[in-house]
């Protein structure tokens, strides 16, 4: 019977030796190392929670047996990237579970931005390297409450003065200063807009005395295409020059519907027409916590009308001047006349043709004057020629006697 080759320690090569070596020696040492930590979670904010505030970060954390968490961390991701580091609660928890909890305000010193953002935590081992960050999605949806001041001013108290605390976010939209009569079935309307964060103080003024609210809405972007907006408590004013004043009204939920056909904003300025509630508007997205309604019909103010202007007088008629035997005067037309026109010689020849107008006077053109003209030119000729010939006549008579 063939026998196979036999393996010795000789033929082995030496890393499996040292591999079976190790081995070996971690059994008798007591077995291979354990993990660190056995499990963690996330319990608090839950996947998908929409957080309008402060919000508390919790973790509960199974460590192993005997081993010691030394901190646990938590990393935000989105709009807004932050790190932050969890405390331990005193007390341990079900079966040796251990709770770490942190208080974030989204409004802080550096205020964050609304949105979905991804919150991932880690508990970190004294010893040992820690576990992959593991978390889910929550969305940051956090209005802002203005603080705002109303006051009537000027001669008749209808122009109320109004101020606030601008806010520094990175994402905001807008202020908008809504008003109200104080009655109980009156509708919110905007009545003035501002894009620039850094105003903080306009005026509006009202059609009519009377007791109104007003209130400060806060608007910023959700993150995508829409609005979070925050409303701060309505301030009462006594819009009347017979009782001028402030005054605090009942507080009220910031779902009463509003009438939201909003300005056309203009940075750093008011649009519209602040104290015109009767200008049509387009509504604009949907506000949080506001309805929609169909804004309600205006007043009818009286308007006045200017009385058309006189029409001008007419035009006298042209006076008619008579004429005179023997003048031509040149003011045309010539009014109408019931008696036959009787025209002088002259007037006769200049409209027939016999005589035509030299400069100033007319020349006469008659075949009597012609004839006459003929006859003149005849004997000055004549009279020229006799002279001519006695001339000669005399030098030859004068040349004849000197021979």
């Amino acid at each position: 019977m063939t026998r196979g080759p036999s393996l010795s320690p000789a033929s082995l090569p030496l890393g499996w030796m040292l591999a079976v070596l190790c081995l070996l020696a971690a059994v008798l040492l007591g077995g291979l190392p354990a993990t660190a930590v056995d499990s963690f979670r996330l319990a608090s904010p839950a996947a998908g929670t929409s957080l309008d505030g402060t919000f508390t970060i919790e973790v509960v954390v199974d460590p192993s047996d005997g081993e010691i968490i030394e901190r646990v961390e938590a990393q935000l991701a989105g709009p807004t990237n932050r790190v932050f580091q969890l405390n331990r609660v005193d007390g341990p928890g079900l079966d040796g579970e251990q709770r770490w909890a942190l208080q974030v305000d989204p409004l802080g010193q550096q205020p964050m931005h609304n949105g979905r953002h991804r919150l991932v935590v880690r508990p970190v081992p004294a010893a040992g390297d820690p576990p992959a960050f593991e978390g889910h999605e929550v969305v940051l949806a956090v209005p802002v409450e203005g603080q705002l001041v109303a006051a009537p001013t000027g001669e008749d108290a209808t122009v109320v003065a109004l101020t606030w605390d601008p806010v520094d976010l990175p994402d905001f939209l807008a202020y908008r200063i809504q008003r109200r009569p104080d009655t109980d079935d009156s509708l919110w309307r905007t009545v003035a807009r501002f894009d620039d964060p850094a105003v903080r103080d306009t005026t509006d003024e009202v059609a009519s005395p009377g007791a109104y609210l007003y209130r400060l809405v806060v608007v910023r972007s959700d993150g995508s295409d829409g609005e979070v907006v925050g409303f701060s408590r309505p301030r009462g004013v006594r819009a009347d020059p017979a009782d001028p004043g402030t005054f605090d009204p009942p507080a009220e939920p910031d779902d009463r519907p509003s009438v939201e056909p909003t300005p056309t904003p203009q940075p750093g300025g008011p649009i519209g027409r602040p104290g015109n509630d009767d200008v049509a508007q387009d509504p604009g997205p949907a506000e949080t916590g506001t309805a929609t309604v169909t804004p309600e019909p205006s007043r009818p103010r009286p308007v006045t009308v200017p009385a058309p202007a006189p029409a001008p007088a007419a035009p006298a008629p042209p006076a008619v001047v008579p004429l005179d035997d023997g003048v031509f005067e040149p003011l045309l037309p010539i009014g109408p006349t019931e008696t036959a026109l009787e025209l002088t010689e002259t007037e006769t020849a200049l409209l027939d043709g016999s005589i035509r107008p030299g400069g100033s006077e007319a020349i006469l053109t008659t075949d009597e004057e012609e004839g006459r003209r003929r006859q003149l030119v005849l004997a000055s000729a004549t009279g020229l020629l006799l002279v001519v010939v006695a001339g000669h006549l005399r030098r030859y008579l004068s040349v004849g006697s000197r021979r």
